[in-house]
């Protein structure tokens, strides 16, 4: 996998020597899994809410792989509530609002990506065989369809037309030198077959 970031690193040696990142864990089981329970984890209150919650998830991810958390049970975690905030409350809405922050936080610090399940919540993925099945055949998707989006208007744009004004010619240049070799590259049917993933499961 991977190497940990120092500051995830940090966190696990802390885990190691009882420190306060993660307190020893004790949860019922569910079919063979440990039920997910926050009561475990200590929220850092020095840090933002983006890292907050990119911490919790990574706590998450470590000590209860593949289970997903809803949003407003995340929010009770990072926040150190009492009650469990209802998901329609403005804080859980600005909560998943801030999930493109949250999602680079995670990247970033723990080399980790997040998976989202409508309905069901967030986590955290555990290795690097649940990024490649969970998070790089949709980010392949992404990419054929921007792909695509990017030839269609290459292809409306005429060079011949455009004028060899100041103010035009440099992107001009850029659109014949520059452009149209990309577009060799990435527009041939046998970047498209390598770009496109394999079948596979839906997350879990």
């Amino acid at each position: 996998m991977t190497p940990r970031s120092a500051v995830a690193e940090k966190y696990d040696s802390e885990t190691q020597a009882g420190g306060k990142a993660v307190e020893s864990v004790k949860a019922r089981k569910v079919n063979g899994r440990k039920e997910l329970s926050i009561a475990a984890y200590q929220t850092e209150t020095k840090m933002t809410i983006t890292n907050r919650a990119a911490h919790y998830l990574d706590w998450a991810a470590r000590n209860y792989p593949q289970h997903y958390t809803q949003y407003n049970v995340l929010l009770k975690a990072i926040m150190g509530y009492d009650r469990m905030p209802s998901l329609s409350s403005k804080e859980v809405e600005r909560l998943r609002n801030g999930l493109g922050r949250i999602r680079v936080a995670l990247s970033t610090k723990y080399n980790r990506e997040l998976v989202t399940q409508a309905g069901i919540g967030i986590r955290a993925t555990i290795n690097d065989a649940d990024t490649l099945r969970n998070i790089l055949p949709k980010k392949s998707r992404r990419l054929q369809s921007a792909r695509t989006s990017f030839l269609g208007t290459v292809k409306n744009i005429d060079a011949a037309s455009i004028p060899n004004t100041p103010e035009m010619l440099r992107l001009k240049e850029w659109l014949n030198r520059g452009v149209k070799e990309v577009v060799r590259q990435i527009g041939s049917k046998e970047f498209e077959q390598k770009l496109l993933p394999p079948p596979v499961d839906a997350a879990k």
